[in-house]
């Protein structure tokens, strides 16, 4: 969440110094209160003003973002108890070890009571303020609310694989492969938007993966998905694309370089080399009228041998993926002056002048075969002027020397996202004392995801 005061709440907290306040936890425990908008809201502003200190207060807090409606409580059976709950546990914050115990024994036996209902988890939640304050004292009860022992935390089932990721977040290798599968097939999106994330650093570590995990980060919020994670994962998405696509081409192809993208070009006989005669057989310097061209010598508007006839041919910086995969130059490298890519440079044969043949000349023909070129006319070698990397000199990245891959300029995690604290769970992640209980609003990280093309699609 964004660490400045939004204006609403500015004026909410200016009306509360105006108004003579309640205490909190009636407003809590009473229904009719609660069911007031402008009461619950007072009293959620005052549990947060203590939520980083008491797991009951951040508990409280988080519980009256939410009206008995959105809980799932309205009509259901779990209100009557709830509220008979928390006007006998909960009109005070619980004092001792012995209040907390007696509040957790309850709250078990309420969960199992509406194990079937849909606001069974109303019950599980305020037992996570018990659970946090009496930690492996509560051992007892923990097994009846679905809390295991991990590590130095008692989690549920559910949020383990998450703990395990964003303990490991910074150090992927270090997370342990059976956690991340489960938080990849986990039904919660906090998980698989971790595991996104987590996908976003390989990538770009491995240098390669860039249009699988475009096309995940577009799937995670589900067909059709609308609302703040969609346009979240969106501008993610957008990130990725800028920052990793090709820039010399468009999605892997350039225009040919023999017919500049006209799929027809003029085409020298390849056989007589433009002379208009050719050897007979094997004789290298016995000369007939070439039977292929028929003395045209160029076959004007013909078909284009390089891209054969489409206009476009692989992009030699992403090899026509349009992705720059294993790519470990900068995102300022071109394609060689020289070579254009193809690392070998082709010059016409000084020799023969490009003719493939030398004096003697008979009738105006020269009549021996080339002994430099071998009649091909040109000569094929390593490129020199990019050292057979195919790529022009690119100070950026290493110049003529080998590219490594750690240039400035090379696409980082910053480019697709920043960072910023969490403003809520002030950037602990896991805010509550002896529990792996994630922050709602960073999923553990501690940190929050600004997308780097447009902050305004944070997660609040």
């Amino acid at each position: 969440m964004n660490t400045e005061t939004h204006p609403m709440r500015a004026s909410l907290l200016a009306l509360l110094l105006l108004v003579p306040q309640q205490d909190p936890f009636k407003t809590l425990a009473d229904p009719a209160r609660r069911g007031d908008e402008s009461a619950r809201k007072a009293a959620m502003e005052t549990f947060r003003g203590s939520a980083r200190e008491s797991a009951v207060a951040y508990v409280a807090a988080k519980f009256l973002e939410k009206s008995d409606r959105d809980w799932r409580l309205a009509g259901d059976p779990a209100q009557a108890d709830l509220n008979a709950f928390l006007a006998k546990h909960w009109a005070a914050a619980p004092a001792d070890e012995k209040a907390h115990k007696e509040a957790l024994a309850a709250l078990a036996g309420l969960a199992e009571k509406h194990a079937k209902s849909p606001a069974v988890e109303v019950f599980h939640f305020f037992a996570q303020a018990h659970m946090s304050a009496l930690g492996d004292r509560g051992a007892e009860f923990a097994g009846k609310l679905g809390y295991s022992k991990e590590g130095d935390r008692w989690a549920r089932r559910e949020d383990v694989p998450l703990y395990a990721i964003a303990k490991g977040f910074s150090k992927p290798a270090y997370i342990p492969a059976q956690a991340e599968a489960a938080a990849r097939s986990s039904p919660q999106f906090g998980p698989r938007y971790v595991v996104a994330l987590l996908d976003i650093q390989k990538a770009l570590f491995a240098n390669t993966g860039f249009a699988a995990l475009h096309k995940s980060l577009l799937g995670l919020a589900g067909p059709g998905a609308k609302g703040p994670a969609a346009d979240h994962l969106a501008a993610l998405a957008e990130g990725v694309k800028v920052a990793l696509t090709c820039k010399q081409c468009k999605d892997g192809k350039v225009d040919c370089h023999r017919c500049q993208g006209k799929k027809k070009t003029d085409v020298t006989c390849p056989v007589c080399k433009g002379l208009g005669f050719m050897q007979k057989g094997d004789k290298a310097n016995v000369l007939i009228p070439c039977s292929n061209c028929r003395g045209a010598l160029v076959f004007r508007n013909a078909n284009c041998p390089a891209c054969k006839q489409q206009g476009t041919i692989d992009c030699v910086i992403c090899l026509g993926k349009g992705w720059r995969e294993n790519f470990k130059g900068c995102k300022s490298c071109a394609p060689c002056g020289t070579c254009l890519g193809r690392r070998v440079s082709e010059t016409p044969c000084a020799t023969c002048g490009g003719k493939g043949r030398v004096p003697p000349f008979v009738a105006g023909i020269p009549s021996i075969l080339c002994g430099d070129c071998k009649g091909n006319a040109i000569l094929k070698g390593p490129c020199k002027t990019c050292q057979e990397t195919g790529l022009h000199d690119c100070a950026k990245c290493g110049g003529k020397g080998p590219r490594d891959g750690r240039s400035p300029e090379r696409p980082r995690v910053e480019d697709v996202y920043q960072t910023a604290a969490c403003g809520p769970c002030g950037s602990k992640g896991w805010p509550l004392a002896n529990l792996a209980v994630p922050c709602d609003r960073c999923f553990g990280l501690g940190i929050q995801i600004k997308p780097t093309l447009d902050p305004t699609k944070t997660l609040y």
